[in-house]
This record gives C-alpha cells, sequence and structure tokens, in this order.
C-alpha cells in the first residue's frame, strides 16, 4: 500500500474526497495490441474542488501499452505502466507503478469511458466490496469483477476522475 500513497495523493488533488483503490499482487491479464485504445494518449488536464490541477500525460510504450506520467505542483512526477483489458462489455486499465527500487509490483484498475464531448472519465475498484484474498488469485477476482459490473459499489465513490483533453 505504501507504494500507492504518490497515486492517492494525485487522486485526492482530483477527487472530492480521499479514497482508496483496490490494489492487487497479480495482474489481471498481460497487455494484448487488439485492446489498445488510442484515444488514451495525450495529454489531459485533471481538476480538483479547490482549482488545483493535475498534468496526465500517456503516451504509447508499445503496441500493447501506455507509459502514464502524472505532474502535480511542486512534487516529483508519478510514472505507471497501464494498458487496457475487458471483462464482459466494460474497459478496464490496468495501472502498475514503475519502480526503481525493485519493490514487488502492486496493479490498481480502473474502468473508463468517453464522454460525447471527449471527456475522460476513470471509475477506480475500490477495496469496499472485493475480497482481499482475491489480490492474490487473478482468475477469482476477474470472476468477481465480472460478477459486479453492475453493482455501484465496485466502484471506489470517493475517487472517480473526469480529465480533460489539454489543447
Amino acid at each position: 500500500m505504501k507504494r500507492w500513497v504518490g497515486f492517492a495523493a494525485i487522486l485526492l488533488s482530483l477527487a472530492f474526497t480521499a479514497g482508496c483503490p483496490y490494489t492487487s499482487k497479480v495482474p489481471l491479464g498481460f497487455p494484448d495490441r487488439q485492446s489498445f485504445d488510442p484515444r488514451l494518449v495525450g495529454f489531459w488536464m485533471g481538476y480538483g474542488t479547490e482549482g488545483d490541477s493535475t498534468m496526465i500525460r500517456v503516451l504509447p510504450f508499445n503496441d500493447a501499452e501506455y507509459y502514464v506520467e502524472m505532474d502535480e505542483q511542486d512534487k516529483e512526477p508519478s510514472r505507471y505502466r497501464a494498458f487496457v483489458f475487458d471483462i464482459g462489455a466494460q474497459q478496464f486499465l490496468h495501472f502498475n507503478e514503475l519502480s526503481k527500487d525493485g519493490a514487488p509490483p502492486e496493479y490498481c484498475f480502473a474502468r473508463y469511458a468517453f464522454s460525447a464531448s471527449g471527456e475522460l472519465s476513470l471509475r477506480f475498484v475500490g477495496e469496499k466490496i472485493v475480497p482481499k484474498p482475491l489480490a492474490a488469485d487473478p482468475k477469482a477476482l476477474k470472476a468477481f469483477l465480472a460478477s459486479h459490473l453492475g453493482d455501484p459499489a465496485l466502484d471506489d465513490e470517493d475517487v472517480r476522475l473526469l480529465l480533460r483533453r489539454r489543447p
């Protein structure tokens, strides 16, 4: 959970209240170039309730993954590897922090969607209803997520991000 402190700090600046995304010790899948969504690539701005903002760069890392960098004012940038995977009809982004210290990776997941105006909405899977033991069992975690796609309790209610493409 320590690795996500910086990530949570960024999310705090963008969300109405503090929240805690669910983290897993195992990935839910593997990058697949068929799932690469070019609409995600670009420079995005997220705005907090107090007028603060965060710049998020999403660049192609290869033909199946993204490099994500989040810059917050007066802080060291946070860097992540991400890729898209589908569960049912829902598209998720799979994030893990690029770490210099060699610590074991942790993963978090966010459903994403684009509005008609092109805004990007991210809804992180929260730890409220997801059983902690599933963090080590990718098949069971994927099955749990699939069975709860319509349940609003799956989302971390405090961390929903709305990003606008930077001109």
